[in-house]
């Protein structure tokens, strides 16, 4: 296996993802794998984990949309918006039977109008830190703390299924987002408990889950690796064997018609630099002195 690359994950439910990672580190024996943003505990799919130099590509998919396909069950509310969250509401089947005859259609709406949504507030527990400290484990504490509002962006939602207990939804949605806080907030506004049952990561950017290593083929050892140029959605410049020692030595070479960021790679395939457009020039985010 080459010592670095691109292992795209289906993180199974019920493991947090930093757990996952060591276990694959484990498997693989690779020692420095990257991080691309993580999933709940609960959630499950797709994990994006460059290793070896590669790990300098991490912060390329942090900005990256992601798609989610997201079951929500009704009759209940947790502190967390999600199904490992303490239950602080709950009401009966039967009444969950008789709101939704009722407010179906409302419903329908108000989960189109998540389009609507430009900014959202953090949900109390999560990963995000105050002071060096995550949120989650200041609200344990009952540590009072204010969360700010951050600006997201909800591109799509299609409702897959709606049934006297849940609802199932495709969403698509800024990076930052969090479904888990859309359903708090959709349940709050509808003064009708809800959380999240199941959530599955299907495409982070243009990758998508379709095709990723699950934990039985680390396991089995039939895992795939994935190159910088499968992944990476930059443009590509192919350098000659000149061009590449300049390169290698952090040296310019003349190039027309900048992107905003490309690669350079050789013959063999091997990325040799990544780059950024600066006014009428670029400048080097990282150089590769070798990849093999």
């Amino acid at each position: 296996m080459s010592d670095c690359g691109f292992f795209l994950v289906n993180k199974p439910e019920n493991i947090t993802s930093s757990d996952f990672v060591q276990t694959i580190k484990r498997l693989t024996k690779v020692n420095k794998i990257g991080h691309t943003g993580t999933l709940d505990r609960f959630a499950q799919g797709l994990l994006i984990l460059p290793f070896g130099k590669y790990t300098n590509f991490s912060s390329y998919f942090l900005t990256a949309n992601k798609t989610y396909i997201a079951e929500v069950r009704f009759g209940k509310f947790t502190d967390s918006g999600d199904r490992d969250g303490t239950v602080l509401n709950e009401i009966s089947f039967d009444s969950v039977n008789t709101w939704i005859l009722q407010n179906k259609e409302k419903l329908i709406q108000e989960l189109e109008n998540l389009t609507q949504i430009k900014e959202q507030i953090p949900p109390k527990i999560s990963a995000l830190k105050i002071s060096g400290q995550r949120q989650s484990d200041l609200f344990r504490k009952n540590v009072d703390f204010e969360s700010k509002p951050r600006p997201i962006q909800v591109y799509n939602v299609k409702i897959l299924q709606i049934t006297d207990m849940s609802f199932t939804i495709e969403i698509k949605v800024s990076s930052g987002t969090y479904i888990r806080k859309l359903i708090i907030d959709l349940s709050e506004k509808l003064k009708f408990p809800m959380y999240l049952g199941n959530l599955t990561r299907t495409q982070v950017g243009e990758i998508s889950l379709n095709g990723a290593n699950t934990l039985k083929d680390f396991q089995t050892g039939k895992y795939k690796v994935f190159s910088a140029l499968e992944i990476l959605d930059i443009p590509n410049i192919l350098v000659n064997e000149f061009e590449e020692k300049q390169v290698k030595e952090g040296k310019k070479i003349f190039i027309s018609n900048l992107s905003p960021q490309f690669l350079f790679s050789n013959h063999k395939g091997e990325i040799i630099a990544w780059c950024e457009k600066q006014g009428e020039d670029y400048k080097f985010l990282r150089v590769f002195a070798y990849i093999t």
